[in-house]
C-alpha cells in the first residue's frame, strides 16, 4: 500500500476512521501513512479519529512523530496542529483526576493504577511531540524533560519557553501547567480517596478497552 503514494491515502483515510473495521487492522494504518511519508499523508493523520481508541490516537501520535523527525520541513496544517494538541490536552486532564483517585486507594504497582498513568502519560506526551512538530522538536522535548524533573529554576525557564514556542501564548501556558503536573513530576501525586467508587464506575465503562479491562476485574 505505501507503494502507491498518495493514491492509496484517501481510502486510508476511509478504513482509520471506520470504527467498523477491526481495530487490529486499523492499529496498522498509521504505519502505513508514516511509510508514505507526504504531506497528504501526514495531515490524513492529524485529521483522524479525534475520539478513538487510545492506543491507535498513541499510534498516530509515533507515526506523525517519525514522519517529523525524517523531514522536519513537512508542511502541516497549523490549525489541525493546534486543535490536535488541545484534543490531547483535555484527555490529560479528563484522566488527571481519575489517576489522583485510584492512586489514593491503590498502591502504584497496580495493574490499574499503571494503566491510567500510562494514558496520562502518552496523552501529555503526544501533546508536547505535536508542538514539536511545529518546528523546534529538541528545545520543546528538553523542556517537556525539564518541566517534569528539573530544579525550579530550569522548570521555570523551560514554561517560559514552551509559552513562546507554542502558536499561542494561552496554549503554551496550558501546556507548561499540564507538564509540571506530569504523573511522575516531584509534587504531582495528590490522591483524592473521595473519587474512588464513581471513578471505578466510570473507567470500568470507558471505552479504552486497556482501562476497562483493567477497572472491571
Amino acid at each position: 500500500l505505501a507503494a502507491l503514494g498518495d493514491r492509496a491515502v484517501p481510502d486510508l483515510a476511509r478504513a482509520l476512521d471506520d470504527r467498523a473495521r477491526p481495530l487490529a487492522l486499523r492499529l496498522q494504518l498509521p504505519r502505513v501513512l508514516r511509510d508514505i511519508g507526504t504531506p497528504d499523508a501526514a495531515n490524513t493523520l492529524l485529521k483522524s479519529n479525534q475520539r478513538d481508541d487510545a492506543a491507535l490516537q498513541h499510534r498516530i501520535g509515533e507515526a506523525l512523530w517519525a514522519m517529523r523527525r525524517k523531514d522536519v520541513r513537512m508542511p502541516l496544517d497549523l490549525l489541525w496542529v493546534r486543535e490536535a494538541i488541545g484534543r490531547r490536552l483535555d484527555r490529560f486532564e479528563e484522566l488527571e483526576p481519575q489517576l489522583a483517585a485510584v492512586r489514593a486507594k491503590l498502591p502504584e504497582a497496580h495493574l490499574l493504577v499503571r494503566a491510567v498513568r500510562r494514558r496520562t502519560e502518552q496523552a501529555l506526551e503526544v501533546a508536547f511531540r505535536l508542538l514539536a512538530m511545529l518546528g523546534s522538536p529538541g528545545p520543546v522535548m528538553d523542556a517537556y524533560h525539564r518541566l517534569q524533573t528539573g530544579t525550579s529554576h530550569e522548570r521555570s525557564y523551560a514554561a517560559e519557553l514552551v509559552e513562546h514556542l507554542a502558536p499561542d501564548r494561552r496554549l503554551g501556558r496550558r501546556l507548561a501547567a499540564a507538564a509540571e503536573r506530569h504523573p511522575r513530576a516531584p509534587g504531582s501525586h495528590r490522591p483524592d480517596p473521595t473519587q474512588f467508587e464513581p471513578v471505578l464506575k466510570q473507567l470500568c465503562a470507558n471505552e479504552d478497552r486497556v482501562l476497562s479491562g483493567c477497572a472491571c476485574q
